[in-house]
């Protein structure tokens, strides 16, 4: 992995959490958890770490099959020059 994909992965990690704990702040519903301003327990927190992970998981997951498609890409690029 790139230094510069491990940046964006950092910085959609504190994004991530960022927004989450901005919807905390102002009530927000996940499944029947209300993330409200008074909930100040561990519940609440443990959920922001929660989503805050999953969606980061689901960035990662991203790049990576974007690193992927693309060196398949640069490969076949590759073996097409090879034969001419």
């Amino acid at each position: 992995m790139k230094d510069r994909e491990r940046w964006l992965i950092l910085l959609w990690l504190v994004v991530a959490d960022a927004l989450l704990f901005l919807l905390r702040k102002t009530g927000f519903f996940i499944g029947n958890v209300l993330l409200s301003p008074q909930d100040t327990g561990f519940t609440a927190y443990f959920w922001i770490i929660v989503i805050g992970l999953c969606l980061t998981l689901i960035f990662v997951s991203f790049l990576i099959v974007r690193n992927s498609i693309r060196g398949k890409k640069e490969l076949l690029e590759k073996d097409a020059a090879e034969e001419n």
